[in-house]
């Protein structure tokens, strides 16, 4: 049985494996090589993947999910650092994670201060706040916000340190939104969640795709997963989900769509669960991937939750 997702809960995951780390021989105008320390900077989460996010809801992230940001000075003077979220585009980032816009407006996460002194040795821990604005415009989307944290230079330093990890978030999914959606490419739902899923019975479900842009435009459809790796900037499976362990049990009706400018198409995905005993109770989740001809590519979160197995006596 399909189930349109309704959980209003926020998922805060943090990618443990990226950590923002910059370390270099720093040198004062005043100072030779023999006399060169080492400083750095080091950023944590490194990499965080905010999925649930209900635009018109402020959200405290240390309230939520007891997550804050955690500036570490490895100087051996006290360092201020001054904090801003952007666009990746904005701060010199050419590639970001597929899949992943950039947000439309870096404002809408911010911090508690904007700039930390931070102590020798030490840490500074900073709140960070994220607001979507309310709008179903905004549902269903998949954005990226690279988070600056700057050293500001003391008198006589040639250069100071800069870290900009990038955080992934996600909104609320929902169905039979009315909203044109923000981006050139819009899906609807986000996640496609079927729940009581049977085991050896095909079952369907449908995710409609609207091409925002003037002109007409190709799009491929893939189902995949991503093997995990912790040291790699990458999409994850949801909190509760593993990677569904064969891709093929999932497909689409038509691997290759054609959209007119400012028009949508629904496509179907099919899901067939071998009828094994192994099966029962999981929670698997796969990703529909959705490249264009030209532009950007988007994924659809496909959520298996499989029967219970059944109770014998």
């Amino acid at each position: 049985m399909m189930r349109r997702p309704t959980t209003k809960r926020l998922w805060v995951t943090l990618l443990v494996g990226l950590a923002g780390f910059l370390a270099i021989p720093g040198l004062r105008a005043d100072e030779g090589p023999d006399r060169a320390r080492g400083v750095g900077l080091s950023v944590a989460p490194g990499g965080l993947a905010i999925q649930s996010v209900t635009p018109g809801q402020t959200y405290d992230l240390a309230q939520r999910s007891g997550v804050v940001l955690r500036i570490s000075n490895h100087d051996s003077r006290p360092r201020t650092y001054r904090l801003s979220a952007n666009k990746p585009s904005a701060v010199g980032n050419r590639k970001w994670l597929p899949g992943y816009l950039e947000i439309p407006d870096p404002t809408w996460f911010w911090f508690e201060q904007d700039q930390v002194t931070v102590q020798p040795e030490s840490d500074g821990l900073v709140k960070m706040y994220l607001k979507v604005p309310e709008g179903e415009q905004y549902d269903n989307q998949h954005w990226t916000v690279s988070i600056g944290v700057q050293g500001i230079s003391q008198p006589g330093e040639m250069l100071a340190l800069a870290a900009y990890p990038r955080y992934q978030i996600e909104t609320e999914s929902k169905q039979d939104i009315k909203a044109i959606s923000v981006g050139p490419l819009g899906v609807m739902p986000s996640v496609l969640r079927f729940e009581d899923l049977p085991l050896g019975t095909e079952q369907e479900g449908r995710i409609t795709l609207y091409n925002n842009d003037a002109k007409r435009k190709r799009y491929t459809l893939a189902v995949k997963t991503i093997p995990v790796d912790p040291t790699r900037e990458q999409i994850i499976p949801s909190p509760g989900y593993a990677w569904i362990p064969e891709p093929g049990w999932m497909s689409v009706r038509k691997r290759r769509v054609v959209i007119k400018g400012q028009q949508n198409r629904t496509v179907t995905v099919r899901l067939n669960v071998p009828n094994e005993p192994e099966h029962y109770g999981k929670h698997w989740e796969a990703l529909l991937w959705i490249e264009p001809d030209e532009g950007l590519p988007r994924f659809v979160r496909i959520q298996m939750e499989m029967v219970p197995a059944p109770v014998t006596e």
